[in-house]
């Protein structure tokens, strides 16, 4: 989102970059954002993948407990019948 906007800036602005100190100072300022922005993006992704991760894991143990449970409830069941 800030990337288009930044976009849109840099093309309404472009003619006066080096020209003005003000718009300068202003870019210089949306450049900073912008690199925050991305480095937030960073650890945001970083989080999900290992969320992911997580979930996955818990996924993986809950079918393994489960798949267990009902190997053992068969087992029970058949062998008191037998």
């Amino acid at each position: 989102m800030l990337i288009d906007v930044t976009n849109i800036v840099l093309d309404l602005y472009t003619t006066v970059i080096g020209q003005s100190i003000i718009v300068d100072q202003l870019l210089a300022k949306l450049r900073q954002k912008l690199l925050q922005e991305v480095a937030l993006q960073k650890q945001i992704l970083e989080l999900m993948g290992g969320l992911d991760m997580l979930f996955a894991m818990t996924s993986h143990r809950e079918s393994g407990i489960a798949g267990s449970l009902s190997a053992s409830v068969n087992h029970h069941f058949r062998l008191s019948f037998f």
